[in-house]
C-alpha cells in the first residue's frame, strides 16, 4: 500500500509514519479515531460517537471526554491530518488513500474494472495485504465488535474473490495458506470452504480436499442443522468426479419413555405386526402416549431414517395444533432449509410425502383431535409407520386411510399389580396385599391414577399403604370418570409452596413451561418445587403437565387465595415483556429500545445469549407471546402492551407473520391512545402500514402512513418522519409511481441528515435513482451507504445496500459483479433469519444469472426465491414462479 503515512485499522489501530509506528493512545481514544477514519472527511455526530465508544452506559462527562480524546489525538497526528469539530460532530480530514481499509476497497474496485485476469488477481492480492482476521484490534465495546464482524465478512469475501481469480504460477500455495487460516476463523462459510476444496484439488491433495468437504458437511449438519449448498456440491463434484448428494437428516424426536413401563404385552405384540398406520385410542389417562413412545424406542432399529414426533394438543383448552405448524416442525427436522418450506398446507404436505417416499421413518402423532388434523401428516411411502394417539377412535381415518384401530383399555388387575411392584418394590407390595388391592380398585386400571398413587407412596416409604388406600378410597367413587379426586389427593401431599406452584402453572397458556417462566409465576426460584412436583408425578420432562392436569391446575386458580392469580399473571406478563425486549435486541442490536415498565418483583428473564437462542425462543413461545399481549390488553396494562408489541415486530417481520403483526400493533395503537402517547401511536401506525404493504392492502397502508407522518411531524420527531417517508417510498414503488417514490426518499434523506438512519436514506434514494436510470448518482449514494453501514457495524444495512449495488451492476451490464453482491446480501439475510430479504434478493440474483446466460443457476435462484416468498405470503411470489415456469 502506498505512502509513508498510513493509518491501520485492519488489524491493530495504529499510525505508520516514516517506517515507524505511532502509538495512538488507549482503547477508547483509538475507538474515537477509528470511528472517524471509517468515514474520512465526514462529520460524525457526538451522540453517535458516545454510543459507539460507551454503548448503553456512557459516563456523565462523555462529551468532555470525547473532546479530551480529540485534543490528545491532535498532539499525536502529523500536521497533514486534522481532527475538526463542526456542526455537533467531529471529522477527520484525511485522504482515504491514507487509510488501509479505503486503499483496499479502491483496489477491489479497480480489480472489478480490469479485463486482464492476471492484473485482476494481482490487485485483489494487494487488496488483502495487511488485512488481518481481527480488525480494530484492541478497541473495546459492542460497536467495535459489530464492525469487526462486518469487516471479517468483507475480508472473507475478498479472499474468496482472489482465490477464484488467481491462476498465476507460484501463487497456489499462498492461496492455500490464506484459505486454511480463514477457514479456521469462519468455520461455516460455505463458499470459502468450496474454494479451499478447489485449491487442494488443484494442488493434488485430493485426500485433504475430501476430508475438508466431509468436515464442513458434518459441521453444517450437526451445528446448524442445514445441508451443504450448491457451491460445496460443485466443489465436491470437481474433486471426485461424481455429484455429492446432500446428507440426510436423521431426526430423533421421540420424548423419553416412561421409566418402569409395565404390562400391555398384547398391545405391544399388536404394534409389532401393524401396518402403515395405527390409531391407538382410549380414555384420558389410560397411557396411550406411554405405549406409543415405549414401542417406538423398543423398535428403533426398524427405522434407520429416524423418528418424528409431535404433540397435536387435540384437547388443549387453547385449541389443537394446526397440521401446517406440525409439518413445519417435521420439515425442519428432515433438514429442509426454511427458505424451501412452502407456505401452503397442501404444498408442505406434498413436500413431506416426497421426502419420506423412500425412507423408513416412525411418525408418532400424539393426542390428535380429528382425522382432518391427521391426514396431511400421513406419509405416502410404504416404508414408514404412523402411530396416532387420540381419545377418539378416528373412524374416518380408519375408513379412508386403511388405518388399523387399537383400543387401549384399562390395565388388568395383574398388570396393575406388576405396575405397583415395579414402582414400590416387591417387598413393600407383598407386605400389605389388602392395601394394594384397595389401591388397584381405586385406580380402576388407569396408569395415570396408578402413577399418582405410586408417587405418593414412594415419597414416604414409612407411610402404611393401608393409610394411603383408605385416603384414596374416601376421595371419590369413580376415578375412571373423575380423576380430579385423585389429583386433589396428590396435591394434599405437597408442601404449600409446591401446591401453589402447581396452581400457578395453570395460568400459563400452554402446558409446557420454561423454568424461567415458572419462577416468574411463583415470584421466586422453583427448582426444588419442580423436583417435588416431578416426584409426585404431577409434571414430566422439564416442566410439562398432562393435559388433564393442566386443565385441573387452571380450574384451581379460581379457588386460589385472593389476588394470587392476579399477581402471578402480572409477573408472567412482565416476564414475557422483558424477555421479548432482550430477545429483540439480540436479533437486532441496532434497534432503538422503547421504555419498559419496571420488572415485576420476583420475575426471571430467560437467559438468552445470542441471536440464534433469541430466534429459537420466539419460535417456541410464539403463541404464548400473543396470548400475553391479549391478556395485557384485557387487563388494561398499556405500559406493557406497547413495548411487548414493539419488541415482537422484528421476529414477526422476519418470519412473515403479517397478520399477527397487525393484530399486535392494533393493540399497541389502542393502548397508546389510552395514554395519549402520540409517538407510540405513530410507531404503531407505521408498523401496521408496513405489514399491510406486505399483504397488499395498499390503500390502508397509505392512509396509516399519512396519519403516522402527521403525528411525527406534530411532535417534532424527525427520525419518525424520515422512516415513514422511506416506507412511503417503498409503497409508491410497488404502485409503480417511481418519481414520487424518489421524492419521498429525498425527503427522508433531508430529514435524516444528522441521524444514524442517514445511510438507510442514502441507499433508498440510490435505489430509486437506479430504477429511474440515473446509475451514476445511484452508485455514489449506495457506495457511501455501504461505507457508513460498515462503519456502524450494521450488517442488515450492508445487506440491503449490497442488494441495491447488485441491481445497479445488473443495469450496467456487469452480471458477475451483480451476482457477487446479491450472494453476499443473501448470506447475510440468511444469517439474520430475514426471509423477506432473502426472497427478493434471490429473485434478482436469478435475473442476473439469466442475463449472463447461466439458466441453470437462474432456475436455482428463482426456485429458492419462490419457496421463500410463498412461505411468507409475499405478493410477488407468483411473479417469480412465472419466471421459473418460463425459463
Amino acid at each position: 500500500m502506498p505512502g509513508r503515512l498510513l493509518f491501520h485499522i485492519l488489524g491493530p489501530t495504529l499510525l505508520e509514519l516514516a517506517d515507524r509506528e505511532i502509538d495512538l493512545g488507549p482503547g477508547k481514544q483509538c475507538c474515537l479515531l477509528a470511528c472517524l477514519l471509517l468515514e474520512p472527511g465526514r462529520p460524525v455526530p457526538v451522540d453517535v460517537l458516545i454510543d459507539r465508544i460507551w454503548g448503553m452506559d456512557p459516563p456523565k462527562r462523555a462529551r468532555n471526554l470525547i473532546a479530551t480524546y480529540a485534543t490528545r489525538l491532535r498532539g499525536r497526528l502529523p500536521d497533514s491530518v486534522t481532527l475538526r469539530y463542526a456542526a455537533g460532530g467531529y471529522r477527520a480530514e484525511v485522504e482515504p488513500d491514507l487509510v488501509d481499509l479505503h486503499v483496499s476497497r479502491r483496489l477491489v474496485i479497480e480489480a472489478g474494472k480490469t479485463g486482464d485476469p492476471g492484473e485482476r488477481a494481482a490487485l485483489l492480492r494487494r487488496a488483502l495485504t495487511g488485512w488481518q482476521p481481527v480488525a480494530l484490534a484492541g478497541i473495546p465495546g459492542e460497536w467495535a465488535r459489530r464492525v469487526r464482524e462486518t469487516l471479517l465478512e468483507e475480508r472473507t469475501e475478498l479472499l474468496v474473490r482472489w482465490a477464484e481469480a488467481e491462476n498465476r504460477p507460484g501463487e497456489l500455495r499462498a492461496v492455500l495458506a490464506e484459505l486454511r487460516a480463514a477457514a479456521e476463523a469462519t468455520p461455516y462459510h460455505e463458499e470459502l470452504h468450496a474454494q479451499l476444496i478447489r485449491a487442494l484439488t488443484a494442488d493434488g491433495q485430493r485426500a485433504a480436499a475430501l476430508a475438508t468437504y466431509q468436515e464442513i458437511a458434518r459441521r453444517l449438519l450437526d451445528d446448524l442443522g442445514v445441508e451443504v449448498g450448491e457451491r460445496l456440491r460443485e466443489a465436491y463434484a470437481r474433486m471426485s468426479g461424481r455429484p455429492a448428494g446432500p446428507p440426510r437428516s436423521v431426526p430423533a424426536q421421540l420424548p423419553a419413555g416412561v421409566a418402569g413401563f409395565t404390562g400391555r404385552r398384547a398391545e405391544l405384540d399388536t404394534l409389532d405386526s401393524l401396518g402403515a398406520v395405527c390409531v391407538i385410542h382410549g380414555t384420558a389417562g389410560v397411557g396411550k402416549t406411554s405405549l406409543a413412545v415405549h414401542w417406538g424406542h423398543s423398535a428403533r432399529d426398524r427405522f434407520p431414517d429416524g423418528q418424528l414426533y409431535v404433540n397435536l394438543r387435540g384437547f388443549d383448552p387453547s385449541g389443537p395444533l394446526g397440521p401446517g405448524v406440525a409439518l413445519r416442525g417435521f420439515l425442519d427436522a428432515l433438514g429442509v432449509p426454511a427458505a424451501r418450506i412452502p407456505a401452503q398446507l397442501d404444498d408442505r404436505s406434498a413436500l413431506y410425502r416426497s421426502l419420506l417416499a423412500d425412507r423408513t421413518v416412525l411418525v408418532v402423532l400424539d393426542n390428535a383431535r380429528s382425522a382432518e388434523q391427521v391426514r396431511p401428516l400421513l406419509p405416502g411411502g410404504g416404508g414408514c409407520v404412523v402411530l396416532v394417539t387420540s381419545r377418539d377412535p378416528l373412524t374416518g381415518l380408519v375408513t379412508t386411510s386403511q388405518a388399523r384401530s387399537l383400543r387401549l383399555g384399562l390395565l388388568s388387575r395383574a398388570e396393575s399389580h406388576r405396575f405397583l411392584t415395579r414402582r414400590l418394590g416387591a417387598a413393600r407390595v407383598a407386605g400389605d396385599p389388602e392395601a394394594i388391592a384397595g389401591l388397584i380398585d381405586r385406580a380402576a386400571g388407569l396408569p395415570l391414577a396408578l402413577s399418582l398413587a405410586a408417587a405418593r407412596a414412594a415419597a414416604d416409604p414409612t407411610m402404611p399403604l393401608s393409610h394411603l388406600a383408605s385416603e384414596l378410597l374416601s376421595a371419590g367413587d369413580d376415578p375412571a370418570t373423575d380423576l380430579r379426586e385423585l389429583f386433589a389427593a396428590s396435591l394434599r401431599t405437597l408442601s404449600a409452596p409446591a401446591a401453589r406452584l402447581f396452581r400457578l402453572l395453570g395460568l400459563h397458556p400452554v402446558p409446557d413451561v420454561s423454568p424461567a417462566a415458572a419462577s416468574s409465576l411463583a415470584g421466586a426460584p422453583v427448582s426444588a418445587l419442580v423436583a417435588e412436583l416431578r416426584r409426585a408425578s404431577l409434571i414430566e420432562g422439564e416442566i410439562t403437565l398432562h393435559d388433564l392436569l393442566h386443565a385441573y391446575a387452571t380450574d384451581l386458580t379460581n379457588t386460589a387465595p385472593e389476588n394470587e392469580g392476579e399477581l402471578a399473571r402480572g409477573r408472567m406478563i412482565s416476564h414475557y415483556v422483558h424477555t421479548a425486549a432482550r430477545a429483540d435486541l439480540l436479533l437486532d442490536p441496532a434497534r432503538a429500545p422503547v421504555p419498559l415498565p419496571p420488572p415485576a418483583d420476583g420475575i426471571t428473564v430467560e437467559p438468552l445469549a445470542d441471536a440464534d437462542q433469541a430466534m429459537a425462543w420466539f419460535r417456541w413461545r410464539h403463541q404464548p407471546l400473543l396470548t400475553m399481549l391479549a391478556e395485557a390488553t384485557a387487563a388494561g396494562l398499556p405500559g406493557a402492551v406497547i413495548p411487548l408489541a414493539y419488541h415482537l415486530t422484528t421476529y414477526l417481520q422476519r418470519q412473515g407473520h403479517w397478520h399477527d403483526q397487525i393484530t399486535g400493533q392494533r393493540s399497541a395503537l389502542a393502548a397508546a391512545a389510552r395514554l395519549a402517547d402520540e409517538q407510540a401511536q405513530a410507531k404503531a401506525l407505521r408498523a401496521i402500514a408496513r405489514a399491510e404493504i406486505q399483504l397488499g392492502a395498499y390503500d390502508d397502508a397509505h392512509r396509516h402512513l399519512g396519519r403516522a407522518i402527521g403525528l411525527f411531524r406534530r411532535i417534532g420527531d424527525r427520525r419518525g418522519q424520515a422512516n415513514s417517508h422511506l416506507d412511503l417510498s417503498w409503497l409508491l414503488e410497488i404502485l409503480d409511481r417511481l418519481e414520487p417514490a424518489r421524492a419521498a426518499a429525498a425527503r427522508a434523506l433531508d430529514l435524516a441528515r444528522d441521524l444514524d438512519i442517514y445511510p438507510y436514506a442514502l441507499n433508498c434514494l440510490g435505489w430509486y435513482e437506479s430504477l429511474l436510470g440515473d446509475t451514476a448518482a445511484a452508485l455514489g449514494h449506495c457506495t457511501e451507504a455501504v461505507s457508513r453501514f460498515t462503519a456502524a457495524g450494521d450488517r442488515r444495512g450492508v445487506a440491503e445496500t449490497l442488494d441495491s449495488l447488485g441491481y445497479i451492476h445488473a443495469r450496467t451490464d456487469q452480471p458477475d459483479e451483480a451476482v457477487r453482491d446479491y450472494q453476499r446480501a443473501v448470506d447475510i439475510y440468511r444469517e439474520l433469519g430475514d426471509r423477506h430479504g432473502q426472497g427478493e434478493t434471490l429473485d434478482r440474483m436469478g435475473d442476473a444469472h439469466q442475463a449472463a446466460g447461466r439458466l441453470d443457476e437462474a432456475r436455482e435462484a428463482w426456485t429458492q426465491a419462490t419457496a421463500t416468498l410463498a412461505e411468507i405470503g409475499h405478493p410477488t411470489a407468483d411473479a417469480v414462479r412465472a419466471k421459473l415456469t418460463a425459463a
